[in-house]
């Protein structure tokens, strides 16, 4: 839920402490990004309530990791779920690939979305960000109200 909420790489997940939770603002802080660089990442709704609830149950102190599991838990778990889900072949990484393309499906500019990803350039923001059909239907029709407006020259509005 996390990971497809935030963006988040799986190493990044592994790495988060409570202490990395700036509560007031809603931002998460990653401190160890694959490219080196801190990134602060905004958490929704659904995360802030995830993590709230992990709070109250665990009691946990600041530098207590908000998952405490190691990579071979995680896989495992995720496995199982991948597969009594029925979406097999589906990797952990692909929960990235789908927060970046929910994100441009809903009309998210892509620079926002390279900077929440923490992308270095376009090119892999683009690669991460699949439109559906649908999405690219509702961008034509958008050109239907410019339709509505009166053409300045029969020659254009042949065109």
């Amino acid at each position: 839920i996390t990971a497809m909420h935030t963006g988040l790489r799986q190493g990044e997940l592994l790495r988060l402490t409570w202490a990395d939770i700036d509560w007031h603002v809603g931002v998460l802080t990653i401190h160890e990004t694959k490219a080196g660089e801190r990134r602060r990442v905004p958490m929704n709704s659904i995360v802030v309530g995830l993590f709230s609830e992990l709070k109250e149950q665990r009691s946990p102190s600041p530098l207590d990791p908000i998952f405490p599991h190691d990579v071979r838990y995680l896989r495992r778990a995720f496995d199982k779920a991948v597969k009594a889900a029925g979406l097999h072949p589906f990797r952990f990484h692909d929960l990235r690939h789908t927060f970046c393309s929910r994100l441009v499906q809903k009309g998210v500019p892509l620079t926002v979305v390279r900077d929440l990803a923490g992308h270095s350039d376009f090119k892999l923001t683009l690669r991460y960000s699949h439109l559906t059909e649908q999405n690219k239907a509702d961008a034509v029709v958008l050109l239907e109200a410019a339709r509505q407006a009166p053409a300045r020259e029969p020659s254009a509005a042949a065109s």
